[in-house]
């Protein structure tokens, strides 16, 4: 049984992370990059997240949250850390 409000936890922190980082980003590096793009809804990103954490035990949350940036887009981004 999965533990949703852990999840919804970790997935808000995810946000909060990628919210911040977008912030600091240079003028021209990941403009117009949405946390919440009409084609990669919440949702979505959630079933993304876990699904990444199952096929991907060896590697941590932080990784997945990674990918997201360019799973929204349809390619790989990878924000740094």
């Amino acid at each position: 049984m999965r533990n949703f409000q852990i999840q919804r936890d970790y997935f808000a922190r995810a946000q909060g992370f990628m919210s911040g980082f977008l912030m600091r980003s240079p003028p021209g590096i990941d403009e117009g990059l949405a946390l919440n793009p009409p084609t990669f809804p919440l949702l979505r990103q959630v079933e993304f997240l876990r699904a990444f954490c199952a096929t991907n035990p060896e590697k941590d949350y932080s990784n997945a949250v990674a990918q997201l940036p360019g799973a929204s887009q349809g390619k790989e981004i990878l924000i740094g850390f």
